[in-house]
């Protein structure tokens, strides 16, 4: 499971001006400090070599607990961390005063803001920000062909190490409910 953030974030930046190192700071409604972030690995091409700073003038109030978990640096491993992703939403989203409806024409097609990372404590934290402003400067480096491939690649394998990692914990709680169920009625 993924923490998602994308309601609660008001403000931040993403800099991937270094190769091979993405940090950032986020500014979560509810909570009083930055989230500091500083994953390894590479943006997609669209931000690779560049700094994008973004705010949610419609941001919520985080829940209490989804904020105690969030309190120390993000460490880990880049995900797809992009500006140019596509998604159908509805305009309800990025004009609040539209009427909320299931017609398929009160739909449009618009880039997100998607910033994924795999932290070594937290897991999957995911940003999906609709309706977010946001500004990327010029790159100061370029993915080439092959580092393309191999950010690809990596977001993927941060992907499979994360699902390992949580199917294990999954196979380890339910052998451990399994025994103790066991200690409590034998049969």
């Amino acid at each position: 499971m993924a923490i998602r953030l994308g309601n609660y974030v008001r403000s931040g930046f993403i800099d991937n001006s270094t190769r091979g190192r993405i940090t950032g700071e986020l500014e979560i409604k509810g909570l009083d400090d930055p989230v500091m972030i500083d994953v390894k690995g590479n943006a997609h091409p669209d931000m690779a070599g560049c700094v994008l700073s973004f705010n949610n003038p419609q941001a919520d109030l985080i829940d209490p607990a989804l904020a105690d978990i969030l309190r120390q640096a993000h460490k880990g491993f880049a995900g797809d961390i992009s500006a140019s992703q596509k998604r159908k939403v509805p305009k309800s989203l990025l004009e609040p005063s539209a009427a909320s409806t299931f017609d398929p024409s009160d739909f449009v097609l618009c880039n997100i803001l998607y910033l994924e990372w795999y932290d070594y404590y937290n897991g999957r934290v995911v940003i999906e920000g609709v309706g977010y402003q946001w500004e990327i400067d010029l790159p100061r480096w370029q993915l080439t062909q092959e580092e393309e491939i191999e950010q690809a690649q990596q977001a993927s394998s941060a992907m499979d190490l994360h699902m390992n990692l949580a199917l294990e914990l999954f196979e380890d709680s339910t052998e451990e409910i399994s025994y103790n169920e066991e200690k409590i009625d034998p049969q």
